[in-house]
């Protein structure tokens, strides 16, 4: 039902689009399910028998393994679908109508017309690239792309929907954003085939304690070369700037930041009380950046 109160802010967007981050994150961690299940399942199974001391049980652990190739596939299959819906957006092309007041989203095209409530907004910001947008987090794990004119726009779009000054950040990150599931469905069976070529070598029979070291050795550095992947986040507040790097979080306040420059393709913070804090930017976001700091 649409509220009987005016909007606060109006604006004509000329694309708005929809994105299904959350969805795409379950099928992400499905295909890691499906490269790594068969793996996992061969350990135990081989665990099991040896405990049991049943050897026609360990039969069944290699059989688990030849399910891995396939598994391979579908994973492939599964992290495609996981990037095209976390990043394609569903668009509406414009001209999209758009009005934000206290007590929601309304979109209109047309005589079409689209109600999004505010409890069901949990953040918002605004992003420069690749086009100038405000992009608006829902519950459910939906996000909301609003095209805009200008990041004057955007910031008086959050503050119709009551998201203050304090709220509001620009998120810029430095990377591929899906590095990391690659990373993990690269990795996982690469590890895998290497420490099992390297055990069965040295040992020749996997028992049950080898099969442990086996799933620790994969696991373990799958894991760490994922977070390894994981692009640098610089997320500009309004009282500082937070760094969020794969193994550490760096927050500057702007009290504190007494410099910024560019050195090559490096971004320079430096602090009074951090030292300075190298931003491998690129030639193309360093400006970006720095604008936006």
């Amino acid at each position: 039902m649409l509220p009987a109160s005016p909007p606060s802010v109006e604006l004509t967007s000329p694309r708005v689009g929809w994105r299904h981050e959350g969805l795409g994150r379950v099928f992400g961690g499905l295909a890691l399910l499906a490269i790594g299940g068969p793996f996992v399942a061969s350990v135990l199974i081989l665990v099991v028998a040896d405990l049991l001391g049943h050897e026609g049980l360990r039969s069944h652990s290699f059989h688990a393994l030849t399910v891995v190739i396939p598994g391979a596939l579908v994973a492939l299959g599964l992290a495609l679908v996981s990037v095209f819906l976390s990043t394609t957006p569903v668009s509406r092309r414009g001209p999209v109508r758009v009005a934000a007041g206290a007590g929601g989203l309304r979109l209109a095209v047309g005589a079409a017309e689209r109600w999004i409530p505010r409890v069901e907004v949990r953040s918002g910001l605004v992003l420069p690239e690749p086009r100038m947008r405000v992009e608006l987090h829902l519950r459910r794990g939906q996000v909301l792309d609003v095209q805009v004119a200008s990041e004057e726009e955007g910031a008086r779009l959050l503050a119709g929907l009551g998201i203050g000054p304090a709220e509001r950040r620009v998120a810029i990150s430095l990377g591929g954003v899906h590095r990391e599931l690659v990373a993990g469905c690269a990795g996982l069976p690469a590890l895998m085939t290497l420490w099992l070529v390297v055990l069965g070598g040295l040992f020749g029979h996997i028992g049950a304690a080898l099969a442990m070291a086996w799933l620790a050795l994969t696991l373990v550095p799958t894991w760490l070369l994922r977070r390894a992947a994981r692009p640098t986040q610089v997320v500009v507040g309004s009282d500082g700037v937070r760094v969020e790097r794969s193994f550490s979080t760096a927050w500057l306040p702007y009290a504190e930041l007494t410099e910024i420059r560019k050195d090559g393709d490096a971004l320079l913070l430096v602090s009074q009380k951090s030292g300075t804090l190298v931003l491998e930017t690129g030639e193309a976001q360093s400006d970006a950046v720095a604008v936006r700091i």
